[in-house]
């Protein structure tokens, strides 16, 4: 995840493995909610009142994840 915190700026969630975009179950959790969607890039929206991130991505990718 990354946040560009000048004016305007967005929040926004890659997710790669062997250095390749990996689609993964993305679960975003709000106080009154939790979006979920699948995919390997996205945005984040409100993320100043997130609560947790959580992404699951198949086991045979997660051998190659890249947690940079």
């Amino acid at each position: 995840m990354r946040e560009d915190l000048s004016e305007g700026g967005e929040c926004t969630f890659a997710v790669t493995a062997g250095g390749q975009p990996a689609m993964a179950e993305v679960r975003l959790g709000y106080p009154e909610r939790e979006q979920r969607c699948q995919a390997a890039t996205g945005e984040v929206p409100a993320p100043s009142s997130l609560h947790y991130a959580i992404f699951q991505i198949p086991a045979e990718q997660a051998l190659a994840l890249d947690l940079n």
